[in-house]
This record gives C-alpha cells, structure tokens and sequence, in this order.
C-alpha cells in the first residue's frame, strides 16, 4: 500500500474511532467494533461492545459505521469480504485491523499501527 493510501485509511479509521467515542454511553472506558464490509457498499457488524460490561444495554448498535466501513473497504481496494477490528480506549487511543478475507487459504493480515490522538474531549469520560 502506497503512503498516501496508508494516510488516508488512517484518517479514516481514526475518523470512525472517532464517531464510536462520540457516540459512547457515559462512563465508557473501552469500546470494540467486529464489522465486516463487503462489494457494493455492503457492511455489518455484531454490534459493540463496551467496557464496563453494564453499559452493553445502552443501545449500542445505533452507533452508524457505514460510512467509515465502506471508505476502508475501498481505501484496502478489497476485492471482496474485509474483516474491521477496532478498539478503543476513552482516553483516546485506538487500535485498528483491517483484514482481507478471500476464498483461497490465503488471508492477508494488514495491521496499522496503534494510533494516539483519537478526539474524545466531547466524549464522556469515565470516572474512576
């Protein structure tokens, strides 16, 4: 992968980490996405999950990564199913792998560096 398209795919997942925090029930101190995007602007995913474990009710799956998927799957130019794993902590780090899934028994693993600086000043923090 190019420089400018490594950039630009960590622009956008810091982006969509971004929107998780914002987005993050109060008192959250660590949120995980599993979503997968696929061809034609397909995308889902199992819901989020956040920490602590009592916040989980908190209608978490209205939180929309639509968008954010759909960029890293074009961004990864994936030619089909792309695996999104993103964690983050309310203190403003985040960790991001994107993963090709083809057909054959080879499965390209593309991991991105941990990233700091996700903006979570609008965010709630928890308190400990």
């Amino acid at each position: 992968m190019d420089k400018d398209r490594e950039g630009a795919l960590s622009a956008v997942l810091t982006e969509l980490a971004e929107e998780i925090a914002e987005a993050a029930p109060k008192g959250w101190r660590r949120a995980e996405l599993h979503g997968y995007a696929v061809g034609q602007g397909g995308t889902g995913h199992r819901g989020f999950w956040f920490e602590p474990t009592e916040l989980n009710e908190h209608g978490a799956n209205d939180i929309d990564v639509h968008g954010g998927m759909t960029a890293v799957h074009t961004l990864m130019e994936a030619a089909e199913h792309l695996t999104i794993d993103l964690e983050l902590e309310s203190r403003g780090r985040y960790r991001a792998v994107p993963e090709r899934t083809a057909r054959s028994r080879r499965r390209p693993r593309v991991p991105l560096p941990t990233g700091q600086g996700v903006r979570t000043a609008r965010a709630p923090r928890s308190s400990q």
